[in-house]
């Protein structure tokens, strides 16, 4: 008995003996050897306005937003998903996150009936990496998008150390989708029926939010002159414009089946192209600017030219002309 007791007391004092030299091995600004804090965190998050750019024409959703946590090895932790966020307010998240290195992606408006990130399908039983994670548009059968889309916001903050005394997590947010504003001129007033037509690819993301694979598609609008109006005009939403891409306008009497625009043979269509035509030697980005004004005007022989914003695209030399 008297063994047995003087074993448990050296089996007890080897283990004190060991804790007080994992805390010792723990001090001071040597953290190397301290075990992870594992205490759950309670996050702080808040999104950052980007622009005040909207316009009446985004389709009425209810507004919702999804924050997706990585780990730093890309691989998802948790997602959480906000009600009727407003930017600058601050949202407490409980999670069961330890401190450590996160990736946050969020994506606004971005569920059905329009959007699909379907590697989430199966979400918490399946937990995707972020690089296979991607943002789809919703495309109809007929591959035409004669709706407007609401108004796409995406945000990220990458490698962004959390701890109990760092845990505020501000996401600056980013528009992902266009307001095109058409309007025609100098065409003579008729009961016909016009279509706009813009065909892109541009109907994915993954989550750095750059383009992916998407076959072509097509937004379109159509549109009459109203009674006592000289012009046509419409708007539609499109997924972003950017640098390099190849969105093609063209602009139709559906009555007759006639294209009117482009109105000859090699006349430039790609919007991308007029729009930086226009804005040539003019502050300028893409990630900034939401809406466009684009107006197509007709002579007295039918042979169309194009204002952006005002601003006449040149045919010849891409060079600015002010209305």
């Amino acid at each position: 008995m008297i063994r047995k007791r003087i074993y448990y007391y050296i089996d007890t004092a080897v283990l004190v003996v060991c804790m007080l030299l994992s805390v010792t091995s723990c001090i001071k600004e040597d953290l190397s050897e301290c075990p992870p804090l594992t205490n759950p965190l309670r996050l702080v998050l808040a999104f950052e306005k980007e622009s005040d750019d909207v316009s009446s024409s985004y389709a009425a959703v209810d507004q919702r937003a999804t924050l997706h946590i990585f780990d730093a090895d890309g691989k998802l932790i948790a997602m959480q998903t906000l009600d009727d966020p407003d930017f600058g307010q601050e949202y407490a998240i409980d999670t069961d996150l330890p401190s450590g290195i996160y990736n946050f992606v969020v994506w606004y408006n971005h569920e059905q009936p329009y959007f699909s990130t379907s590697a989430f399908e199966n979400y918490p039983a399946q937990k995707p990496n972020k690089n296979e994670s991607k943002l789809y548009l919703q495309l109809p059968a007929s591959g035409i998008v004669d709706f407007a889309l609401p108004r796409l916001l995406y945000g990220k903050l990458e490698n962004k150390t959390i701890t109990p005394d760092e845990r505020v997590i501000t996401i600056p947010m980013i528009q992902n989708t266009n307001n095109i504003i058409l309007t025609v001129t100098g065409l003579e007033r008729t009961g016909h029926r016009y279509l706009f037509d813009i065909a892109d690819n541009n109907g994915a993301y993954d989550f750095d939010n750059n383009h992916v694979s998407f076959d072509t598609f097509h937004y379109t609008s159509e549109t009459a002159f109203a009674a006592t109006e000289e012009e046509l005009t419409t708007s539609m939403t499109v997924l972003k414009l950017s640098e390099g891409r190849n969105p093609r306008l063209t602009f139709t009497d559906k009555t007759s089946g006639t294209t009117l625009y482009p109105s000859f043979s090699g006349q430039d269509t790609n919007l991308i192209n007029l729009i930086k035509s226009a804005y040539q030697g003019r502050p300028f980005t893409f990630e900034r600017k939401h809406t466009y004004r684009v107006t197509i005007s007709f002579d007295t022989n039918m042979t169309a030219s194009v204002m952006v914003d005002g601003w006449k695209v040149n045919e010849s030399g891409n060079e600015l002309y002010p209305d």
